[in-house]
């Protein structure tokens, strides 16, 4: 993923996890990341992570625009 040129382009969400909702009392560490390009008029999600902070593990990646991509893309023996 091209961060540097998310960040860059990109507006950013970070929200946490509160089991009760969003003003219950308990927290959770987890947090999404999303970041948002404006495309059209409106706002289209470009790429997002869910991270667990203590240990600052991401549990997942995903980048939805693959301008933002910055390896090759996988190659599948028989497909064109």
């Amino acid at each position: 993923m091209d961060s540097k040129r998310i960040g860059q382009e990109c507006q950013v969400q970070v929200r946490a996890f509160t089991p009760e909702g969003r003003d219950g009392p308990n927290f959770v560490p987890i947090y999404w990341i999303t970041w948002f390009k404006k495309e059209h008029g409106e706002l289209s999600g470009v790429a997002s992570i869910e991270l667990f902070e203590p240990t600052k593990e991401i549990r997942q990646l995903r980048v939805l625009n693959s301008e933002y991509i910055k390896r090759k893309p996988i190659a599948v023996p028989g497909e064109e």
